[in-house]
């Protein structure tokens, strides 16, 4: 638990960081160019991570831990499971590389 907190914490402190550095980058126009806007993509993708381990280390603590282990094909059911959260995942990334400057 201390070290999902610690990693939460960095995280939502790497989140304010990179807030911060787009806000300071978009107040000088005569240093904006095209290609020195920094792009949305890493702050979304921090609340994307940020809001999953919240999520996760929230229903660990509100559900009780119960030994699946004797349920026939459990192991396909977490294959599916892991399976899942990564496709969610990629979509999620892919989507940020894709949203160009006009994503809010």
């Amino acid at each position: 638990m201390k070290v999902k907190m610690m990693v939460a914490g960095s995280l939502l402190l790497t989140q304010g960081f990179l807030g911060w550095y787009m806000v300071k980058s978009g107040l000088d126009p005569s240093k904006n160019s095209n290609t020195d806007i920094p792009r949305i993509t890493l702050i979304c993708l921090t609340a994307f991570v940020l809001y999953s381990l919240f999520f996760s280390t929230g229903l660990s603590n509100v559900l009780k831990p119960y030994d699946h282990s004797h349920l026939a094909k459990i192991g396909k059911l977490r294959g599916m499971t892991h399976g899942n959260k990564l496709l969610v995942f990629t979509t999620a990334v892919m989507g940020a590389f894709v949203a160009g400057l006009d994503a809010a």
